[in-house]
């Protein structure tokens, strides 16, 4: 058995490795803007009596995807919720109220952004439709997500394509 050596096929290895950390890494930006976009329209959208739940909401970025990331939450260790998707509520507990905006795909390693509201009354407010709020509405993150899809995908798109 003989073996051949390629002339330049380590080198392009070492760049195909290099294109991929920069692909995944530019994909973890994309996502957190678009995630940010969308904490920041449905904090606009959100109820405010004193602002705490407005304040409350945050963007957690991760590069292994829903189905490989858990949150533990501090008052109750064994409940541990993820989320699966990308365009609705994916998860709730009484402590936060969360939405995965993500795109798990082979290229990305399943790059995921988790939206969320910590408020321990987040849950309810953003569900309870029959409310009347002076400032704000109710389902204010739902909103954002199907109202402004196109947004969202035209921020991650255009991030992406700053890539080539």
């Amino acid at each position: 058995m003989s073996t051949h050596n390629i002339e330049g096929l380590e080198e392009y290895l070492r760049n195909l490795k290099s294109v991929r950390k920069r692909y995944h890494a530019k994909a973890l930006r994309a996502v957190s803007k678009a995630a940010l976009f969308v904490l920041r329209e449905a904090q606009k959208l959100t109820p405010v009596d004193l602002g705490n739940l407005r304040a409350s909401g945050f963007v957690v970025v991760t590069g292994l995807g829903p189905s490989h990331t858990k949150f533990e939450f501090k008052d109750d260790p064994s409940r541990d919720s993820h989320a699966n998707m990308s365009s609705k509520v994916a998860s709730s507990t009484k402590e936060t109220m969360e939405v995965a905006l993500g795109l798990a795909n082979a290229n990305t390693k399943g790059v995921a952004a988790y939206i969320a509201f910590g408020a321990y009354y987040a849950l309810f407010v953003h569900e309870e439709t029959s409310m009347h709020h002076t400032v704000g509405q109710a389902k204010f993150l739902e909103t954002v997500i199907k109202t402004r899809r196109n947004e969202i995908m035209k921020i991650y798109t255009d991030e992406m394509r700053k890539l080539f």
